[in-house]
């Protein structure tokens, strides 16, 4: 919905530029043959300078489109991504659903594997051009930041926390029983390194190959399930 809105957005600024030296000209010629306005050189250049400074905000307000939608597709891209890797955890026994709507927001992706349940976050930046580590992330646990090679970000604890948190009460309701849920931050493309302390039940990987985190012990470590023989079954 957002990229639709944008794109329209844009087809009216393209449109109001495209049409705008018709509407000047238009214009003029009204205030000339109907207003009898005299042909003076001030008359021509207040039509040229309103001309110009719509022209200069339309392509403004464009750039800044094109920037958005730009983001707005960098973004689809990743989701897609984690979307097919993670579709891929059902040949290992998973279940996976996608954009999980909550009281405020959606969750992008919930995956129910044999080991628990992850509430997943789906992110996507851009990599710099140049650069020996350009596609290495450094998740700085101890401080609560994603070190990107061009830029740094905070870890969104609270979004992550509150989607964790609704979908443990909401599947605890469900079963009757409390109800472990992790936290899992996906960046699509990035090798994360971490350094830190890694807070309980929150992780950020790269969804590519995931079966290797969902289906192996490191998941089950993360809920503080030692014995698994009482994990839950998918």
């Amino acid at each position: 919905m957002q990229l639709q809105s944008v794109e329209e957005d844009l087809d009216c600024n393209f449109i109001a530029i495209v049409l705008l030296p018709l509407f000047l000209y238009t214009m003029y010629l009204t205030t000339s043959y109907v207003f009898k306005q005299s042909e003076t050189v001030l008359r021509i250049a207040l039509f040229i300078g309103v001309g110009l400074a719509f022209a200069a905000s339309r392509i403004r307000r464009i750039l800044g489109l094109m920037e958005r939608k730009r983001r707005l597709l960098l973004g689809l891209q990743g989701k897609i991504s984690t979307d097919e890797e993670l579709n891929l955890l059902m040949l290992d026994g998973c279940r996976v659903f996608h954009d999980v709507p909550m009281k405020e927001g959606n969750i992008d992706h919930v995956v129910v594997s044999p080991l628990g349940v992850g509430a997943v976050e789906t992110k996507m930046r851009g990599k710099p051009r140049f650069g020996n580590d350009k596609a290495t992330l450094i998740v700085d646990y101890d401080q609560n930041l994603l070190r990107f090679p061009d830029r740094v970000a905070s870890i969104p604890k609270a979004q992550l926390e509150s989607q964790r948190r609704w979908l443990s009460e909401f599947l605890s309701s469900a079963v009757g029983e409390p109800f472990a849920v992790t936290s899992v931050l996906a960046f699509p493309g990035w090798y994360a390194q971490t350094i830190g302390m890694r807070p309980e039940a929150t992780f950020v990987i790269n969804p590519y190959k995931s079966q290797h985190f969902f289906c192996e012990r490191t998941f089950a470590k993360a809920l503080g399930w030692n014995d698994l023989s009482h994990r839950p079954s998918a």
